[in-house]
């Protein structure tokens, strides 16, 4: 009766754990009948943990935890861990006992290594944020099938280890690490990709067009705060972003145009911070984007004609916080029809042509405040033409070194000149090139010059001293206005520092600016390193101002004979050596070093030079004839050659010796030369030198000590 009451209760213990009430009084109750050693009971909350089991939260942060083992087994399921601000260092998954963890947060402890054996099937969120990784072993995410969310941010990461297979990761965030090189294929397993973020890292380019290639469902971009200065133009070829493409804090000196063309679709590009100094046309024609960004640009100074020109899916362009950009042309965003919002504020702009409905027809929202708008009848549409649905806010403007509201319609405030049926205003000019510039020698300059006013001006170009600056710019030309108002200036020279003045002209007056051009010289110093009877080597020292195409002449001293040599030198070396050959002996040369481009060259420096009698060189100091010089040559190779073969010779010996020594036991120098033979004889044998004795087997051994000569037979 006994067995079956034991028996009837271990099973009703079995089935009631076994259930999803398994946490009942009842099972308390019989579990203590149960003759099976009962499981680990669940902690309600490990000590030192913050629990709310009914939302399934297990907060351990803080808690100076050393090792996930420390919690035991967790209660429940769905559980989110927070194991933050701990002291955890070598990190396997394997240590947490409870598989049921949705939510796992390892942020700022001291973790190294993360590793992980064994599935976590129900993980979807897992956050290393702010630990000491410096690679990341992708192998371990094979082990959790259901992850969606990776913040990797702010550790030490360089590069990443393992395989894996196709990951159902949507967010993976890598800010805040070290890495300054992309592998081509890396993002091909996170086919499911949504947001990508790699800002703050030390990426210096983007150069492999299949870096992206399987990123189908990428939504937002984010390669901000990096270093890139150079985008290949197929690195974002199939991407259609809905969200949004961050490019801005980098160092990019142009916009890459290519490389935006190349994407689908891009729902918001960011170009804001990088070291543009101009958008030139075309810039950005053909990018398919809803709104582009282009802000806090230090160096930006102008916007072409043409920059935004048909791109018609733009709706929103913002060009603001732009501290130097003077000029944007009339004609800067032609045929952008969905146009509505452009935002142009806090910028430089002293003029600006109107902007109508008649350009932009779907426009609803215009900012242009905070700009220092000139006091001219050019910009007199910003407060009397304006759709009273443009917010352009502008209420004051610069005349004089004062500021005006532009409210004062009177011709004195304004600047105007006001006919009964016209209104015309004298010229004014964009300060779009700085008062003073400093340049070297062989470097190029240009210098845009453009004029406002009504009528529109007349732009030229003048040295002090000397006639108007030629507007015909041909290839050969070193100093030319173009028809743009542009100064250009090829190659220049020491001669070219000066004062130059751009004049704007019209009926109504003339506006004047003054360019302070200062061309600096590189010194560079030319030096003979080695002297001989027939060549000469140069050497001089390198400068990165320097154009990379050198020329070096020579010449006797009669100069019956000149004789060039065009060079292409790397500008980032420190110096540059050139030997001459096919000299005469004892000749006094003149040598000099130009820079040279299509059509010009400048002297860099010159030195003179005698070479040797015949006979002689200059060989590591030493003055020698060149038989001389051979026999020591051949001389030294034979003695090192023999001390070689000598060295050889005596390690080989020494070798064999210790070789001989291990075999034997003996030392090589005290072993008898004698070689022990077999006698015939059953009772004894000895050693003879080359002979053997049959003895009788009354005969015994005697030493060579004991021996004289004659003892043995005469052969």
């Amino acid at each position: 009766m006994d067995a079956k009451v034991w028996l009837a209760a271990w099973i009703l213990a079995c089935c009631v754990t076994g259930s999803p009430e398994g946490s009942s009084n009842s099972s308390t109750d019989l579990s203590r009948f149960s003759s099976a050693a009962a499981p680990a009971t669940p902690q309600p909350c490990p000590a030192g943990c913050k629990c709310l089991l009914h939302q399934g939260v297990v907060d351990c942060s803080k808690a100076a935890l050393t090792s996930g083992r420390t919690l035991g087994p967790l209660l429940g399921t769905g559980i989110i861990l927070d194991l933050s601000k701990n002291f955890l260092v070598d990190f396997d998954c394997d240590e947490l006992t409870n598989s049921d963890i949705v939510h796992l947060i390892l942020d700022e402890n001291r973790i190294n290594h993360f590793f992980c054996q064994e599935k976590m099937p129900v993980l979807v969120k897992l956050s290393l944020k702010g630990n000491r990784l410096q690679h990341f072993d992708v192998s371990a995410l094979n082990y959790f099938p259901m992850l969606k969310v990776l913040d990797l941010s702010d550790n030490k990461i360089h590069s990443f280890t393992g395989t894996m297979s196709p990951s159902t990761v949507n967010y993976l965030n890598v800010s805040g690490n070290r890495m300054a090189d992309l592998k081509p294929h890396f993002f091909h397993h996170f086919g499911e990709l949504r947001t990508l973020d790699l800002s703050n890292n030390g990426i210096y380019s983007l150069v492999s067009p299949s870096l992206f290639a399987k990123g189908r469902s990428l939504q937002h971009l984010n390669v901000s705060h990096n270093k890139i200065n150079k985008i290949l133009p197929e690195v974002f070829r199939g991407l259609r972003l809905n969200g949004t493409l961050n490019l801005g804090h980098n160092s990019l000196h142009h916009v890459p145009s290519a490389a935006l063309r190349s994407a689908e679709f891009i729902a918001k590009l960011l170009l804001s911070a990088n070291a543009f100094t101009h958008l030139d046309s075309r810039d950005l024609v053909g990018v398919r984007a809803e709104e582009i960004v282009i802000s806090h640009q230090h160096r930006l100074k102008t916007v072409s004609s043409e920059a935004f020109a048909n791109s018609g899916e733009l709706r929103v362009l913002v060009l603001n916080h732009n501290p130097h950009l003077v000029f944007i042309h009339p004609e800067f965003a032609r045929n952008l029809t969905m146009l509505r919002e452009l935002r142009l504020d806090s910028n430089g702009l002293v003029a600006l042509e109107e902007i109508s409905r008649g350009k932009f027809p779907n426009l609803r929202t215009l900012d242009v405040t905070r700009n220092p708008f000139s006091c001219s009848c050019y910009n007199r549409w910003l407060y009397t033409s304006f759709d009273p649905l443009l917010n352009t806010s502008v209420t004051d403007c610069q005349h004089a070194n004062a500021s005006t509201s532009l409210f004062d319609s009177s011709a004195e405030s304004m600047n105007l000149s006001v006919a009964e049926d016209a209104m015309e205003c004298g010229a004014e000019l964009y300060p779009m090139f700085p008062a003073h510039k400093h340049a070297f020698i062989s470097e190029h300059a240009s210098f845009q010059c453009s004029g406002f006013g009504n009528p529109e001006p007349e732009v030229s170009w003048s040295r002090r001293g000397s006639d108007p600056v030629s507007k015909n710019c041909s290839s050969t030309s070193t100093v030319c206005q173009r028809s743009d108002g542009k100064l250009v200036m090829k190659f220049l020279r020491v001669d070219d520092t000066g004062e130059y003045f751009c004049v704007a002209r019209n009926p109504r007056g003339a506006a004047t600016r003054t360019l302070s051009l200062t061309v600096d010289d590189v010194p560079v110093s030319l030096s003979a390193t080695t002297i001989a009877a027939r060549f000469v080597t140069l050497a001089w020292n390198g400068s990165s101002v320097l154009a990379t195409t050198l020329l070096l002449e020579h010449a006797d001293l009669s100069h019956r004979l000149i004789l060039s040599h065009r060079l292409e030198v790397a500008p980032h070396l420190k110096t540059h050596s050139f030997t001459v050959q096919f000299l005469k002996p004892g000749q006094t040369y003149d040598f000099r070093l130009s820079v040279v481009s299509e059509s010009a060259s400048i002297p860099l420096a010159t030195l003179r030079v005698r070479t040797r009698e015949e006979g002689y060189t200059r060989l590591l100091g030493v003055r020698s004839d060149y038989l001389s010089v051979l026999v020591i040559c051949v001389v030294a190779s034979v003695a090192s050659c023999t001390c070689i073969l000598t060295c050889l010779i005596r390690s080989g010996k020494f070798a064999f010796r210790r070789l001989y020594f291990r075999v034997t036991g003996k030392s090589w120098d005290s072993a008898s030369q004698r070689r022990l033979l077999n006698s015939t004889s059953t009772t004894s044998d000895v050693a003879f030198i080359s002979i053997s004795y049959n003895l009788p087997d009354t005969c015994f051994l005697i030493s060579n000590e004991d021996m004289d000569d004659e003892d043995f037979p005469r052969m």
